[in-house]
């Protein structure tokens, strides 16, 4: 691909030591020999890149065709490796200078998926700076990006690779000479019989054991479910090629096929229209280039070697987390979706409420709003309506730019469905975790009016209940501020329970106002943006922790429909919620909740 003139970027997507820099180190080492012109090498942090580059030179002085033009070692730069016929300066990902102001033709990104864009930059991403730098060679540059794959919402190396025509590497099986993708986990048939995976034998109780996994480990071919060894897989990577997604292979061209490029002074590869071991027609055939390759195929390890790896880590959601992006060049995804957007919006759009209708059944209203700077200043909020075994309908939710606006929430009244009466606000939580500037004195005020309006944070760890109260203390910006701490994992799985567990009418039930499932995606989809994930604290135990699972969608209405909830516990003590005919009145203090 880097010598086919049709594609200008390369994206290698593959597990650690499989050699994807020392790739791109050859690419840049061809271009000084036979083609000098503006270069670039940037990596993820300077010391990764000066790392790099040292090796780059001791490459450049094992190579005849360049090592003449190299500075004597005294002269040599690390953030530049300068030659005779052309420059190659070095750049990395948190210096924006380093990646600023050059002209390249041909470059090479370095592990890009850990390429950091810190939230507080007022530059691009990264490695949009370095795309960037070829603009002026737009009709003949070549760019070559890998990288270890990291989580899949956020992954660089993923996102290029699906755009391309997305390589896999298959290989012959010794048995039937048919040719396959490698694959860590086995298929099975109707019968329940495995193939097309990797397999070892089990312990007595059948459980997976180490050192019996690295002893037993053997792949069974796809199509025969021959049992292959250690001792085949030199003869099947050797006879591997590459296929685009959509195609098939034609086993016996591919055989001719990786015999022929194996032969010294073979012309270069021009395309898949001139690939003949490759059947059908590539889903994506443009100008970029896309290849994924895991240890599978990695010669210096064993099938013993593999299995084993996975059997120490598969228990240990950190070390599997490892697995899956350095071994198998897997993006790593904190969890599996439960359900899809549109699957709980189905369920949870109540079709017969309009938006700020109150449900008949209801006899509480609890309003809650977050503060978010992305973007500008926005207060995400939702008001929701509660009744009888805390059955619930958010049946308003949106945004504003100031807190003022939350006002007309607070002061207006809510018509019931019926049109037989109406229901304030009677509890208000508003985020003061993230710039509390402002959010005091607004509760403040709406206190001195005689609503309950207090402002609240989530916690970092337990709180053993499902809120706790304190006071701002004298060195904050509102001594004696009632403070309510939310615990996040309580509230987290209680979101959780309503939107995957429980139906509308269920006690603890919740529904969302009438609308279409395009209507509510916003909603739906920041809702469904948390997950618990596992980790390590810093005594190296066990911790779970809630994240986004895409970084790039908000979970701000997530958020306000926690706070909702928190703030009717607040406002009844934890007590039952009283039906509709007898509200409960508001009360000025409030106690922790068993």
């Amino acid at each position: 691909a880097f010598d086919c003139p049709q594609y200008r970027t390369i994206w290698q997507q593959m597990a650690s030591r499989l050699g994807k820099t020392f790739v791109g180190q050859c690419c840049i080492m061809k271009t000084a020999a036979c083609d000098p012109c503006p270069m670039m090498f940037a990596s993820a942090d300077q010391k990764l890149a000066v790392e790099v580059t040292d090796r780059t030179y001791r490459m450049l002085e094992n190579c005849p065709a360049l090592r003449d033009q190299l500075r004597p070692k005294h002269r040599r730069k690390q953030d530049m490796i300068d030659l005779d016929g052309c420059r190659c300066p070095v750049a990395w990902a948190r210096s924006v200078s380093t990646l600023a102001d050059k002209a390249v033709c041909v470059g090479h990104g370095n592990e890009i998926d850990k390429w950091e864009h810190l939230s507080t930059s007022k530059e691009a991403d990264p490695l949009e700076l370095f795309m960037d730098r070829f603009k002026e060679f737009a009709a003949y540059h070549k760019k070559i990006l890998e990288s270890t794959p990291a989580v899949k919402s956020t992954s660089r190396i993923e996102r290029g690779r699906l755009g391309s025509f997305n390589a896999s590497f298959w290989v012959m099986c010794p048995k039937c000479c048919r040719y396959q993708a490698l694959r860590m986990t086995p298929m099975e048939d109707e019968d329940g019989r495995q193939f097309g995976g990797l397999i070892w034998e089990k312990d007595s109780a059948g459980k997976s054991e180490k050192d019996l996994a690295h002893q037993t480990a053997r792949y069974l071919c796809q199509h025969c479910a021959a049992e292959l060894g250690d001792e085949h897989r030199g003869q099947m990577m050797r006879a591997g090629v590459w296929i685009p997604e959509g195609c098939g292979c034609d086993d016996e061209k591919a055989r001719e096929t990786a015999e022929h490029y194996r032969q010294p002074g073979q012309s270069p590869w021009r395309g898949w229209r001139e690939s003949p071991w490759i059947t059908g027609t590539p889903a994506r055939d443009g100008r970029d280039a896309g290849y994924q390759l895991s240890s599978l195929y990695a010669l210096s390890l064993s099938w013993g070697d593999i299995a084993a790896k996975f059997v120490e880590s598969k228990d240990k959601p950190h070390n599997l987390r490892n697995f899956v992006n350095q071994w198998l060049a897997e993006t790593w995804e904190h969890i599996t979706r439960k359900a899809t957007w549109e699957q709980v919006g189905a369920k949870l759009i109540d079709s017969n409420l309009e938006r700020f209708a109150v449900p008949n059944w209801a006899s509480v209203l609890t309003l809650a709003v977050d503060r978010q700077s992305e973007g500008g200043d926005r207060h995400p909020w939702a008001v929701v309506a509660w009744g009888p075994d805390r059955r619930h309908a958010v049946i308003a939710y949106g945004e504003c730019d100031a807190l003022e606006k939350i006002e007309e929430l607070l002061s207006r009244s809510y018509t019931y469905a019926d049109g037989s009466g109406s229901l304030t606000v009677a509890l208000t939580l508003i985020d003061s975790g993230h710039r509390p500037d402002g959010v005091y004195e607004f509760c403040l005020r709406q206190y001195q009016k005689g609503r309950q309006v207090w402002p609240c944070k989530g916690s970092t760890g337990s709180l053993e209940s499902d809120y706790k109260l304190s006071t701002l203390g004298p060195n904050t910006a509102m001594p004696g501020m009632h403070l309510y701490w939310v615990d996040t994992i309580r509230s987290q799985l209680w979101v959780d329970k309503v939107i995957h567990t429980l139906k509308p009418d269920d006690a603890g039930g919740g529904c969302l106002h009438k609308g279409s499932l395009g209507d509510h995606q916003d909603f739906l989809e920041q809702i469904l943006n948390d997950a618990a994930v596992t980790g390590l604290d810093s005594r190296n135990n066990a911790k779970e922790t809630w994240e986004r699972i895409n970084s790039g969608v908000p979970n701000d209405y997530r958020d306000v429909w926690r706070y909702a909830h928190v703030a009717l516990l607040i406002y009844t003590r934890g007590a039952p919620v009283p039906a509709r005919s007898v509200q409960a009145q508001p009360r000025r203090s409030a106690v922790v909740s068993a």
